[in-house]
């Protein structure tokens, strides 16, 4: 019975410790520019220059207005889509206040094309 109502109450503790934790939208944001800038305006190796902190200033904005975010209470997916070219560029997984980056140079370079 004791077992029982410890793993009871470990799963509720579980359940409302990553509901509570969810990452917020500004979290999810973060990481898309972060992705942004490592995988399209920086090449290995070169040094930020004048026009890349111009884009990423752009990006910012457009990455804000543009991401979308499905909420599953317990963890989120960050995505970006296109409607002219129906494409998704699914970007990071949020849960226990972290969002991880799911989206490599490849994916970038996919979402890209026309």
């Amino acid at each position: 019975m004791k077992t029982q109502l410890t793993v009871t109450i470990s799963i509720f503790a579980l359940i409302l410790i990553t509901f509570l934790t969810n990452p917020t939208r500004d979290k999810h944001t973060d990481n898309a520019n972060e992705l942004f800038l490592e995988h399209v305006l920086s090449e290995e190796g070169e040094k930020k220059s004048f026009t890349d902190a111009l884009l990423s200033s752009l990006s910012e904005k457009m990455i804000k207005a543009n991401l979308k975010i499905e909420d599953y209470y317990l963890f989120s997916f960050s995505h970006i889509h296109s409607n002219s070219r129906d494409k998704d560029l699914q970007l990071g997984f949020g849960i226990l206040g972290k969002v991880f980056p799911i989206a490599d140079k490849e994916d970038f370079k996919e979402y890209q094309k026309q």
